[in-house]
């Protein structure tokens, strides 16, 4: 049956040193004087938020269970196997027996370094701050920053690794996967990451000496899931979920059950079965955000493959892996989005840091 094989064969992986993926900044960020100082600061944003999608992905996997209120609300029972394995994946984590406490999953983060147990396919990926000019030329672009409301995009190269003769080779030859981060887009705009989120800084109170603003902190965060969750870091998950079709041409270390991944998820475009931002028919919204992505969870199950709706879209990973890590952060569950209100952001924190503003000036070739 599709579930135990699946379950079987993702769960039973190795376990190697790796890359991290390759990042690109347009060359003005270290010659133009208007962008060199805070350069340093903002490509360690973009580090920071891979190590942070990877961090989601590992508490998802050190702490799930297949009757937690935050799987249920984004998926359905028989995904669970799936959806798990798929996290494993990606965090290159074994799941964990009998952890049961915040203590115990931070002792496991801790004593896991990151940088030596990294899955070895994300020195295929390209992180690029804003378009990438040298994609190669022979292959379709999967989007651009100059397109309104892209937060971000995949395009893939099929003919990776390039020959040194390739008149369509970019700067990174062995690359497959050009993932494109879209710096004014709103969720760049509107986020941190996980440890400014947890230990808000002073920008973030209501004046000074006074409370921070909610959005902020554990006790900001309110009793159920919504927009202010998100952080950049669960923004580049969603992308790198997106990527993870590509992992059955390129990167078969990462799906070694190629066919079970392509009988579950759905197939489309370039990069053939691929999570997407799933849409469906009718007038249904499209499922981003807690809300929008825990009604897609209640359609029925696909009658072929016996697996949640759910499995195909994006954001429901992306939200359940919110919400499990800020209950394990806060040591306590939180609830289901409300309404639709709930997919946005708190007014405040939309402001963002000083640096942030900088990102909405005008950015040469975007």
């Amino acid at each position: 049956m599709i579930l135990s094989l699946l379950l079987l064969s993702f769960l039973s992986f190795g376990f190697s040193l790796a890359s991290l993926p390759k990042v690109w900044f347009p060359e003005y960020f270290e010659t133009d004087p208007k962008f060199q100082a805070d350069y340093p600061t903002w490509k360690g944003v973009v580090d920071q938020a891979f190590q942070d999608a990877v961090t989601l992905a590992r508490v998802v996997v050190l702490t799930g269970n297949a009757c937690d209120p935050a799987f249920l609300r984004y998926f359905q029972e028989q995904d669970y196997g799936f959806v798990q394995a798929l996290f494993a994946r990606i965090a290159n984590v074994r799941p964990p027996k009998n952890t049961d406490t915040p203590e115990e999953v931070l002792a496991m983060l801790q004593n896991t370094n990151p940088a030596d147990t990294l899955s070895p396919v994300w020195d295929k990926l390209l992180l690029s701050f804003l378009d990438y000019p040298k994609s190669p030329w022979d292959i379709p672009a999967g989007g651009s920053c100059n397109m309104q409301g892209v937060n971000g995009y995949l395009t893939y190269d099929g003919k990776a690794p390039r020959e040194e003769n390739d008149p369509a080779r970019s700067d990174y030859p062995n690359v497959s996967g050009y993932l494109g981060m879209c710096p004014k887009a709103i969720n760049w705009q509107t986020c941190v990451d996980l440890a400014t989120t947890e230990n808000p800084p002073d920008w973030a109170r209501k004046g000074p000496g006074q409370d921070f603003t909610s959005g902020w902190s554990c006790d900001g965060l309110g009793d159920r899931d919504t927009g202010d969750m998100r952080t950049i870091g669960s923004s580049l998950l969603h992308e790198m979920l997106h990527a993870s079709s590509l992992a059955l041409r390129q990167w078969p270390e990462l799906f070694k059950s190629n066919s079970v991944y392509s009988q579950v998820i759905d197939g489309g475009g370039q990069f053939g079965p691929q999570i997407a931002d799933y849409k469906l028919a009718g007038s249904f919204p499209d499922p981003y955000g807690p809300f929008n992505a825990a009604k897609l969870a209640k359609f029925a199950k696909n009658s072929r493959t016996g697996y949640s709706q759910a499995i195909q879209n994006a954001d429901n990973y992306v939200w359940y892996a919110n919400s499990k890590y800020w209950s394990w952060k806060c040591k306590r569950p939180f609830g289901a989005a409300a309404s639709e209100a709930d997919n946005q952001f708190n007014e405040f924190r939309a402001r963002g840091p000083p640096m942030y503003g900088q990102w909405n000036q005008p950015l040469p070739d975007s």
